[in-house]
């Protein structure tokens, strides 16, 4: 079987070549032509503007203050990285993001996850992450000021809003104020107020070939994948649009500089996200699910002008705990296939979408390698775009991109139909045992 399938790939090579070379030598032509229009059609995001450092409440005279004890160095943090919320946060992806976040010097970084005790050694990493941070470039950037964690289900919609009321709520008196004004000698600082910055990065897989898995793995799956990340934008999103709103008021009403403040709102997906493989099929659609998502929810911001972003990653396969977790199960062929793309390491993709979320103009799409890059442009669809590069390549290379898809898919075919013939093998020669 090996063997007939390398010859199927061999003789398609060849025979693919001639209009391979057609349309490698076509591309540039097509994407030279297509320059003009592109750079009209391709949507610049709305800038995320603050007319002054980031809010700190109520307290102006302590903000007043805290900055002018600051070098002058440090003052012009990107606004952006005012106040991070994870969801996921206790491990993984993640915590990655928090640690990457704190070496930046973000302001308050608040981890969301069930488990109190990894919470807690999450909590740890971050702030020693901050410490060194603060320690090996104390003039140029300034110091995470708090790391909260909050022990929360983010399948459970009604004890994570009222955790995150509990967290986001800006004092502004009553009794929310006075309760403020009494931490005076707090362990922490008054409350961060509304994120600027959220990511959504609870889930887990189960991976195993559809027969094998019940129907209760996938209503799971669908409640932490998809379901948790709508629980958590829908929960955060109206703090976030509250604050966008008052601050182009303000701009309006000629009494402050506005600009909205708005954030970024990233949301993870996967590679199996963007193409089902075996012993997905529990798991890719809640990734599926969330592209969908992501695209509904641009548009609906695009079209208020709001100052809040939304990017979709699709991290490949990372050494994380729950990555550790998924092979201890895995099938075969499910292994195999995602060894093709390798492993990475899960500080190398939390500082990656560190860097695409801060950038001037965020990208709607945030992927990782060669194999990420040739998906996201495959599978590219009515994705919003705001990279004139992007859209480049995908109307010059997509008849290239989608005839080495092929070769991938029939290689797919292969690993699976080898570990199904083994499989058989194996189960002839026990029944003649």
């Amino acid at each position: 079987m090996t063997l007939r399938h390398s010859l199927r790939l061999l003789a398609a090579g060849i025979l693919a070549l001639p209009a391979l070379l057609v349309l490698v030598a076509v591309a540039p032509v097509i994407a030279i032509l297509s320059i003009p229009s592109l750079a009209i059609l391709v949507r610049r995001k709305r800038n995320f503007i603050s007319s002054s450092f980031p809010p700190r409440g109520n307290n102006d005279d302590q903000a007043t203050n805290d900055d002018d004890a600051r070098p002058a160095t440090t003052r012009e943090l990107d606004p952006l990285l005012h106040h991070a919320i994870i969801t996921g946060g206790s491990s993984g992806i993640g915590l990655s993001i928090a640690i990457e976040l704190a070496r930046r010097g973000c302001r308050h970084i608040t981890l969301l996850a069930r488990n109190e005790g990894q919470l807690a050694h999450a909590k740890r990493s971050v702030e020693n992450a901050a410490a060194a941070s603060t320690t090996e470039e104390a003039v140029t950037t300034t110091p995470t000021r708090s790391v909260r964690t909050v022990s929360v289900d983010v399948t459970d919609f009604a004890a994570l809003e009222k955790s995150i009321a509990e967290l986001v709520v800006v004092a502004g008196g009553g009794d929310a104020k006075k309760s403020d004004d009494a931490r005076a000698d707090y362990e922490l600082p008054p409350r961060p107020g509304p994120p600027t910055l959220l990511f959504c990065c609870a889930g887990y897989s189960i991976p195993l070939a559809f027969e094998d898995l019940s129907v209760s793995d996938f209503r799971a799956q669908v409640d932490v994948n998809y379901l948790g990340t709508v629980h958590a934008v829908k929960s955060l999103l109206p703090y976030m649009m509250k604050t966008d709103r008052a601050e182009n008021n303000i701009a309006k009403a000629g009494t402050g500089t506005g600009g909205g403040r708005g954030g970024n709102i990233v949301l993870t997906s996967s590679m199996s996200g963007q193409a089902g493989t075996y012993g997905y099929s529990a798991y890719s659609p809640t990734k599926f699910a969330l592209r969908g998502f992501a695209e509904c929810l641009s548009m609906e911001l695009a079209a208020k002008r709001s100052n809040v972003n939304i990017s979709l990653v699709y991290p490949p396969d990372t050494r994380t705990p729950g990555y550790e977790n998924e092979n201890r199960r895995k099938p075969e062929e499910c292994r195999l296939i995602s060894e093709s793309a390798g492993v990475w390491d899960p500080d190398v993709i939390g500082k990656g979408i560190v860097d695409k979320v801060l950038c001037a103009n965020p990208s709607f799409d945030i992927y990782f390698g060669i194999d990420g890059w040739m998906l996201s442009m495959l599978t590219s669809g009515f994705n919003p775009v705001t990279c004139v590069l992007d859209v480049i390549c995908q109307v010059a290379l997509m008849g290239l991109l989608r005839f080495t898809s092929l070769f991938y898919l029939m290689d797919f075919g292969r690993i699976t139909q080898n570990c199904h013939d083994t499989k058989k093998v194996q189960k002839g020669s026990c029944k003649n045992d």
